[in-house]
């Protein structure tokens, strides 16, 4: 993504990355009303929870988010048009984050969730969504009824 300004503090596990230029995953796991969702800034500092709806979340134990993987790029353009900052953020959750449905895989698994971008703290705040219609200033993205449909496809090697 490409943005003109890029704020970032180096956070804590679980602290207020949203704060910060961000992205977040939510996922619900066979129609549970219980769901997962990691905030990532552009650093990579990570926010776990879990739990029904914005208000009733418990944060993920650092010990099971610590082993996330990620690889981060930030790229600076000095442009006639003005200055962009470009970040890209690729990450690898193992399935043992998803500590309240232990699964052997996700192969073959339909489910909900969305993807969204935020930057609360930004001088020009934003929320951009995959799955949820924004039509809020400050939208709330802890709503499970604007999930979409996520399937997992079975995974074949291939050689």
């Amino acid at each position: 993504m490409t943005e003109p300004f890029l704020k970032v503090k180096k956070r804590n596990i679980n602290g207020a990355v949203h704060k910060d230029n961000c992205v977040e995953f939510f996922v619900a796991f066979d129609g549970d009303k219980g769901y997962y969702n990691f905030e990532f800034n552009c650093l990579g500092s990570l926010k776990g929870g879990f739990g029904e709806g914005r208000q009733h979340r418990k944060s993920l134990p650092s010990h099971l988010l610590k082993p996330v993987q990620d690889n981060l790029e930030i790229s600076l353009s000095n442009g006639r048009d003005g200055n962009s900052i470009r970040w890209t953020l690729a990450v690898i959750l193992p399935l043992s984050i998803f500590l309240h449905h232990p699964k052997p895989g996700l192969s073959g698994l339909t489910c909900t969730g969305n993807f969204t971008k935020c930057g609360d703290d930004l001088p020009n705040p934003h929320f951009l969504s995959w799955a949820a219609d924004l039509d809020s200033p400050t939208p709330d993205f802890h709503q499970p009824s604007g999930f979409g449909k996520l399937i997992f496809e079975p995974y074949t090697a291939h050689e």
